[in-house]
């Protein structure tokens, strides 16, 4: 078994963190965060995102500290939450992108279409409701706002 003083050092300090110590918990962040945090730059390529997946893991690391049975997997262990947190938060971005992209094409479609002749901007009759007349340009009237939002999924809170 060859191991390096780096290594017997992150196995002492895991087990010094495990029963509690808050110190080697510090020097075990010192020791690694900087090769974790690059794995997180590597997968999610921007150096704001990598901050936030690294505070992810590092909270994690944290939590789970405790349940690692064997103190030599530690650097093994941490790289495999940093790839489980960077997937993560991809897929999040994804998430994001996609609904913001969903949103933006339905306003657009609203505003693309043109009024009923002889209604108010917005298409609807009678205009009661403060809607302006068609010969008024507008592009969006507030009352196709809530029709874009019923196709917001629920969890989004727009219904």
């Amino acid at each position: 078994m060859n191991r390096d003083a780096r290594q017997v050092l992150t196995e002492w300090l895991v087990l010094a963190a495990q029963q509690g110590n808050e110190a080697a918990f510090t020097d075990l962040y010192g020791l690694w965060a900087a090769d974790l945090r690059r794995m997180a730059l590597v997968r999610v390529e921007r150096s704001d995102s990598a901050d936030e997946v690294s505070t992810d893991v590092w909270l994690a690391i944290a939590r789970g500290l405790a349940r690692l049975d064997d103190p030599a997997c530690f650097p093994r262990w941490a790289f495999r939450i940093v790839q489980r947190r960077s997937a993560d938060w991809i897929r999040q971005r994804s998430r994001t992108r996609e609904r913001d992209l969903a949103v933006s094409t339905d306003l657009v479609s609203y505003r693309r279409q043109p009024p009923k002749s002889g209604t108010t901007c917005c298409g609807c009759e009678p205009p009661s409701h403060g809607c302006r007349p068609t010969n008024v340009s507008c592009s969006i009237c507030i009352t196709t706002l809530p029709a874009a939002s019923a196709k917001l999924p629920k969890r989004w809170g727009c219904r």
